[in-house]
């Protein structure tokens, strides 16, 4: 069992002071209304941007400067040009607010942040305890739905399925 979501150290310098895309960690800090979040997984590691309880991008790890951008097709649908492979140099801010414009104009995105239900609030926590918090703060949110990983499927059931079997 397991729990890993840092990203490599090498992936996590563009985000920091210095580095080239540390204009989006300061793009989603200076609006209220996003979030910031990175995670991995035993076959990909990845940067992602929140509105709420939706991703509205996830970046892949550059291969020759160059980085991938995606998200679920309904994004990819309103704002093709900020998806798909992108110069690690680019700045692409025009294209994200252009995006976030078009989900705040579009009555069924609503639930995911601007109902002010659990997504709003689910933002608003991550974000003060998260990208916004303090030094003196007691804790850190460094996953707003943290998944426990397991090497084998023997190993989940092994783990898991004694625990599941209560519940069930």
């Amino acid at each position: 069992m397991y729990y890993n979501r840092t990203i490599s150290d090498k992936f996590s310098a563009l985000i920091e002071k210095g580095g080239k895309l540390r204009w989006l960690f300061d793009f989603v800090k200076g609006r209220k209304d996003l979030d910031f979040l990175i995670g991995r997984n035993n076959s990909q590691q990845w940067i992602s941007v929140y509105r709420g309880l939706t991703r509205i991008l996830k970046i892949s790890p550059p291969f020759n400067q160059i980085i991938c951008i995606s998200a679920a097709k309904r994004y990819k649908d309103m704002s093709g040009s900020l998806y798909g492979k992108r110069n690690l140099n680019s700045n692409f801010q025009k294209d994200i607010e252009n995006l976030i414009t078009q989900i705040e104009n579009t009555e069924s995105f609503d639930r995911y942040y601007k109902n002010k239900k659990e997504g709003y609030y689910q933002n608003e926590f991550s974000r003060s305890f998260g990208i916004c918090g303090g030094v003196n703060d007691d804790f850190v949110i460094i996953d707003k739905e943290d998944v426990i990983g397991y090497k084998t499927q023997m190993e989940k059931d092994d783990l898991l399925g004694k625990i599941q079997l209560k519940y069930k």
